[in-house]
């Protein structure tokens, strides 16, 4: 399901809450939409859309489905930054030819026009400084994203190996009940 990218974490958080995630799973979501959403303001201050559209699976989420959509999240990030570099690089290049036609102008004895050119410069110096700013955000998001997805690795293969050993599980329960069984012995700890 196409969405853009700061709606995309709406579609994860929800399927994530359906899915019954942990609250550590939901938490760095959230942290990580903070990331993302520095990105897309830095990307809205260099007038650029690259980047900032997402295609998601959505739906109740297993871990593989969620790292899934998460990597769908990544490529939009690099795309960021990809857009990021090359304004820059432009900007950058635009900066120098404006600066050397004030050089020019003052040779000529032309001051208006170099004022002029210098302006235009530091208007091109300007908006490549905001891409670099935009690039940084980028990539600072696509750390947190791999971040996150490496802490819930973590904690999602010993889950994965230990139902592999049982034999594997045919059904798995949405619901959290632990140690509500009559007569198990955790049940029973601390009451007296």
């Amino acid at each position: 399901m196409p969405a853009d990218l700061l709606g995309a974490y709406d579609v994860m958080l929800r399927g994530l809450t359906a899915a019954d995630a942990s609250r550590r799973q939901l938490n760095g979501v959230i942290g990580w939409a903070w990331h993302v959403a520095a990105a897309c303001r830095a990307g809205e201050g260099c007038g650029s859309t690259a980047g900032m559209t997402v295609n998601l699976a959505g739906g109740e989420y297993d871990h593989g489905s969620w790292k899934s959509d998460c990597r769908q999240i990544l490529s939009a990030l690099l795309r960021q930054q990809a857009a990021a570099e090359r304004i820059r690089l432009a900007e950058l290049a635009a900066a120098a030819r404006e600066e050397a036609a004030a050089a020019a102008a003052r040779r000529r004895g032309e001051p208006g026009m170099a004022a002029r050119h210098d302006r235009e410069a530091a208007r091109h110096r300007d908006r490549a400084a905001r891409a670099l700013k935009w690039q940084l955000a980028a990539s600072d998001a696509r750390g947190q994203g791999w971040l996150l997805i490496r802490a819930e690795d973590a904690h999602a293969i010993p889950v994965h190996e230990a139902i592999q050993r049982v034999g594997g599980l045919a059904e798995v329960a949405r619901v959290k009940a632990y140690y509500q069984l009559a007569g198990h012995p955790a049940a029973t700890r601390g009451a007296a």
